[in-house]
């Protein structure tokens, strides 16, 4: 058999693969994350300095061949940041391969089609509390689907960090900040119609932290949507009391088999979120909020297809020994 005989027959192996696998099977996974009003207030306190700050966000989707990453920065000097809306924004991450194409800033949810292999990835800052003098908005999703057997993989990521410099004033013994904010977080892993393997994970973070070294201040608030005070402590001074945690903004969910994990309630919206922390000396402070949302799917194929492409392994390795006693 000659050499293009042998490659038709493996081509056409492959195209029986795609046929087998049913049209509506698919892996699936959303991770969807908007805050809204973002608002820190300092009481008890002269400001010592003018505060510094620096926004990044990026952007990363991956299907076929190399990541596509898109990224952006700015800050209190240069490249500075916008002041007028939106704040900060990376360019959409379609990957390569994409049967889907995700439009810039548009944060809706296209849900599992059935006929779709794509991971998209998008954030921005639309507004800033330091640039505008305005709350703080921030809107970032990773979504991804496979209908093939593959791998894809999203993420999106936002990060701000502010530098303060406090003064106490005379007769105050410790300075009072606030934290307020309004979220929403939609988390969906979901796999249907699979004969084959596969598995979607799904995952959000947001953190807020506080930290001054020479106050001996350390802080770590990760809302995890229950009674419990998630805001921790860790130095010397500092007592962080929640005001408001009404999601678990820190979730994982995941699927191996047909169904769906999912925090996805179209009728949740965004809900109050909160934090006070008293008692904080004068020094040099450091606010850092980071907020993640990706997800990492996988899929097999399924068993009929594995033999079929077996089989057909077998026959090229047949042609070839036939050849071979021929020659």
């Amino acid at each position: 058999m000659s050499k293009l005989k042998l490659l038709a027959t493996a081509i056409g192996a492959m195209g029986a693969m795609s046929v087998a696998a049913p049209a509506s099977a698919y892996v699936y996974g959303l991770s969807h994350l908007e805050i809204s009003g973002l608002t820190i207030s300092v009481g008890g306190v002269t400001p010592g300095a003018t505060p510094t700050f620096q926004f990044t966000t990026t952007n990363t989707a991956t299907f076929v061949g190399a990541p596509v990453v898109t990224s952006a920065t700015c800050n209190d000097t240069s490249p500075t940041c916008s002041a007028v809306s939106p704040v900060l924004n990376a360019l959409v991450a379609n990957a390569n391969g994409n049967t889907l194409i995700r439009a810039e800033n548009n944060f809706g949810t296209v849900g599992p089609t059935g006929t779709q292999s794509y991971a998209t990835a998008d954030s921005v800052i639309t507004s800033a509390q330091l640039v505008q003098g305005v709350p703080t908005s921030t809107n970032q999703v990773a979504e991804s689907e496979l209908n093939t057997a593959g791998t894809a993989s999203a993420n999106a990521n936002i990060q701000s960090q502010t530098n303060l410099v406090w003064t106490l004033n005379i007769g105050v013994s410790g300075a009072t900040l606030v934290l307020d904010f309004d979220a929403d977080v939609d988390l969906r892993a979901a796999i249907n119609d699979l004969t084959g393997g596969g598995q979607s994970q799904v995952n959000s973070n947001a953190t807020f932290t506080l930290f001054s070294a020479n106050a001996d201040v350390d802080i770590v608030w990760a809302p995890q949507g229950n009674a419990a005070n998630s805001c921790q402590s860790n130095g010397a001074n500092g007592v962080c009391t929640e005001d408001n945690d009404t999601q678990d903004l820190n979730n994982i969910r995941t699927a191996f088999v047909n169904g769906e994990d999912n925090t996805y309630g179209i009728g949740t919206g965004l809900t109050a979120f909160g934090v006070t922390i008293t008692g904080l000396p004068a020094g040099n402070y450091t606010i850092a909020l980071t907020g993640v949302t990706s997800n990492q799917l996988v899929r097999v194929p399924e068993p009929g297809t594995i033999a079929l492409l077996g089989a057909a392994l077998a026959g090229l390795g047949f042609a070839r020994r036939r050849k071979s006693t021929q020659a």
